[in-house]
Formats: structure tokens, sequence, C-alpha cells
């Protein structure tokens, strides 16, 4: 992480107040994660106010195929980006099943991620992409939402999704080097 590049610290710093804006109004943590190097990297994490959430760590990697944002990733890839994107270490491609790639075609006209976690029980995957100037996803703004029953109930997994890609389309419309 030493080793950001400007552009990334630039959608970062952009980002945080966003994401803060979102942890607050939703009560729910979300994440910034990019691609690179052929891995998905949390690169940016907030925590809503209050006692507890549900979070992952800036600096994780993550699978593409079994998170919001890897779908998100896939989902807006060519064929030949996927291809790469699924190549393993020993230059094998893990495949991608009739009802992932159907999936993934749902996910890219809907604009969004939205399935139950693969890892935690109880926890849904929100995921949007944040577009770069050339319309190719840069990042992914994810929410690993629960409900809450504090705070009157909280907002639905719905009204999360809908905030969340407000704040996405907000950081995809910040011009590039501003």
């Amino acid at each position: 992480m030493a080793h950001w590049t400007p552009p990334l610290k630039r959608l970062i710093n952009e980002a945080m107040p966003l994401m803060r804006n979102y942890a607050h109004e939703t009560q729910q943590a979300c994440h910034l994660v990019t691609y690179d190097k052929n891995r998905l990297i949390v690169v940016a994490q907030v925590d809503p106010h209050g006692y507890w959430s549900v979070a992952i760590r800036v600096g994780a990697q993550i699978n593409v195929l079994d998170t919001g944002s890897g779908h998100v990733f896939l989902a807006y890839a060519s064929e030949a980006d996927r291809r790469h994107m699924l190549r393993n270490a020993d230059g094998t491609i893990q495949p991608i099943s009739p009802a992932l790639r159907e999936h993934l075609d749902e996910v890219r006209r809907n604009g969004c991620e939205k399935m139950p976690s693969l890892q935690i029980p109880g926890v849904t995957n929100l995921a949007v992409p944040i577009l770069g100037a050339l319309g190719s996803v840069i990042a992914t703004l994810a929410c690993p939402f629960i409900e809450r029953l504090d705070y009157g109930g909280g907002v639905s997994a719905a009204q999360a999704l809908k905030r969340l890609k407000a704040a996405a389309q907000e950081i995809s419309a910040i011009p590039a080097g501003q």
C-alpha cells in the first residue's frame, strides 16, 4: 500500500467523504475495492457510527468469484479481461458456470450486485461500479449489509443499495485530475 499511485490516492481522497456520508446515513460499513495485478484489493473502508459493524480490512485481498465486488468487475469485463482475471498462478483459467455467466449479465444490466455473502451468514453483499473516464470499472464501492435491529430498524437493503449507487455515480462523475 505504500506504493499506491497518485491516481489511486486521488480516487481514495475523493471517495472518502462520500463513503463517510454513506456510512452515517445508512449505519452500514462500506469499502472501496480496486483490481490490480490479478487480485482485488480493499483500498479504503469506513465504519458507521456506533458500537459495531461488519467490515473488511484495508489491504485485504478478496476473491473475484465469490464476492459482490468480484462479480461487478467480471460483469463489466470483456471476455479477454475475464479470462485474465480468472487466471490461476499455474496458468489455468477458473471456469465460469453458465449460471454464473447469466448472473453476471444480470449484474451488468442492473448496474449492481446484491447477493448473500458466501463468507458470513446474514450478510448481503451490495456492490456497484465506479466508472473511469472511458467507461471501464476502475473500482467498486461495496457494503456488507446487515439488517439493523437498533436505530429504529435502520435502512432496508434496497435503500442502502440506492444510496450506494448514488455515491458511486458521484465518485464516477469526478473528473480525472481534480
